[in-house]
């Protein structure tokens, strides 16, 4: 059995999406939440997909990068107030996203 790693970034979290297109064919999204004090965003992010029924299933996509935009603030607050990702003193969040086929 394999265990997680665990590492201390102030990453509140991240959302991974995995959807079939068509035949053996995926779209993987990667949608990666990082607080404004926190570590920055990757540039690009390698993906492990492991089938535990079926091994010869297995596939590595590597150097997916941010999609164009990305690293938009989602802080939900009243827009005359500062967060820590502009300058203020709220803390915020931004939202990162990762495609590829």
């Amino acid at each position: 059995m394999m265990l997680p790693r665990a590492h201390s970034t102030h990453v509140p979290g991240m959302d991974l999406t995995l959807t079939n297109i068509g035949g053996s064919d995926y779209m993987i999204r990667l949608a990666f939440y990082r607080d404004c004090a926190g570590i920055n965003a990757p540039a690009t992010v390698a993906f492990v997909i492991e089938c535990t029924s079926n091994p010869t299933l297995n596939f590595n996509v590597t150097g997916v990068p941010l999609l164009p935009g990305s690293g938009q603030e989602i802080t939900p607050i009243c827009p005359t107030m500062g967060t820590t990702g502009s300058s203020g003193q709220i803390y915020g969040y931004e939202e990162y996203v990762l495609k590829c086929r």
